[in-house]
């Protein structure tokens, strides 16, 4: 499996130099971004804290630059990428203070014990509110949560369900189309309704039932995971071809980029000896945990993975995925081809690739480069479902 070279770069916050990772394929993180200046500006006017938690920590340096102003920083992300940046940052730049943690929640461990909550807000609001809870459970009284975020991301309606759930809201800053706020955590008060629904109270999960080739199962799942509440078309085309394929039955399968565990579920139900889920979102990974547990699958295992990084030492008949395409909102063929590229280095001679892609997406020229066939299983007006075999 590829090894990366590392790319490091110094960038500016505040009056300080941090040295950041990059990686080419996650644009996202190759510079700070306005919510995390506009989020250091904030915190850096006031007294340092005993403890803080950084929420949506990205390449690490909005931790690092916050290491002068807390004694203990906990540092949180969703995506294993973003965590083993943070990581990085914090060896490089030798902020001994700051613990990078790979779990989905700091609860119930640290409930009512931080000082300071920092959180850049994702553009799933669902997702947000998930972490506005978890954040008000987490702070002590009159402890403080920053929040900031992009105005194109929705974070003025991610600012009223704040508001509504602290009853407090200090505006601070507008730049570059983004703005940060302030909220207290003051006396207890009644929490609003959307607080306490599945997948957003702490330590809860979302469950419905998807309806598969005759087929009832149960699937749990959180906000933040790909298409956290349905099956999407994709997949669903994509088990609907898996159907009519040989030879599942004994044998050994990943599923790459599981989201809350459907496809690689499908598999193991059809008979697969084994199979290997693997998502970089780790609510996607603790979703798949709990919706392979409820299904009564034994014969696989959830693993938090970049790219096949997690099983790199492993080989496989039959590989599935449903992968991603966009950086940002512009359309992005390096993750699609490095998954393809890594799926076709675990396949064993004679494997098979089987993923699906909207149809204009030129995934077969990507799957011709490297398979010996490659053939179109299945269609519709969105989808296409495309089979690959290793020489």
């Amino acid at each position: 499996m590829e090894e990366y070279t590392r790319h490091f770069r110094h960038v500016q916050l505040g009056n300080q130099a941090i040295e950041i990772e990059q990686r080419p394929e996650f644009s996202q993180w190759a510079e700070v971004s306005w919510a995390a200046r506009l989020l250091f500006d904030a915190i850096a006017t006031h007294n340092s804290v005993a403890r803080a938690v950084v929420w949506g920590c990205g390449n690490g340096a909005l931790a690092v630059a916050l290491a002068p102003y807390a004694t203990h920083i906990d540092a949180y992300d969703t995506h294993l990428v973003a965590l083993e940046l943070t990581r990085r940052a914090v060896a490089r730049n030798h902020a001994r203070q700051i613990v990078v943690h790979d779990t989905i929640s700091a609860l119930p461990e640290s409930a009512r014990m931080i000082d300071l909550v920092a959180c850049e807000a994702p553009p799933n609001r669902q997702l947000a509110r998930r972490l506005l809870v978890e954040a008000h459970e987490l702070l002590r009284p009159q402890g403080r949560l920053y929040l900031a975020g992009a105005n194109h991301a929705g974070i003025q309606p991610i600012i009223r369900d704040a508001h509504e759930l602290f009853g407090n809201l200090t505006p601070l800053a507008i730049r570059q189309r983004h703005r940060s706020v302030l909220f207290e955590r003051t006396a207890p008060q009644a929490l609003p309704d959307w607080a306490m629904a599945s997948g957003i109270a702490p330590g809860s999960q979302l469950r419905f039932t998807v309806q598969v080739g005759g087929e009832s199962f149960d699937i749990h799942s959180l906000p933040g995971v790909f298409a956290h509440d349905h099956l999407d078309s994709g997949s669903a085309l994509l088990i609907e071809a898996l159907a009519t394929l040989d030879r599942i039955r004994d044998s050994r399968v990943v599923d790459i980029g599981c989201g809350y565990g459907i496809i690689g579920l499908v598999a193991a139900k059809r008979g697969a000896a084994w199979v290997d889920l693997l998502d970089v979102n780790l609510l996607a990974v603790a979703a798949a945990t709990a919706t392979l547990k409820a299904n009564g699958v034994t014969q696989a295992a959830v693993l938090a993975s970049d790219g096949l990084q997690a099983v790199s030492d492993r080989r496989y008949d039959l590989a599935l995925m449903n992968p991603p395409f966009h950086s940002g909102k512009a359309i992005d063929y390096e993750l699609p081809r490095r998954f393809i590229t890594q799926a076709h280095e675990a396949l064993q001679p004679g494997g098979r690739l089987m993923l699906v892609a909207n149809s204009f997406l030129r995934y077969e020229r990507l799957m011709r480069e490297l398979f010996a066939e490659v053939s179109c299983l299945a269609e519709n007006r969105s989808y296409q479902v495309w089979l690959g075999r290793k020489q």
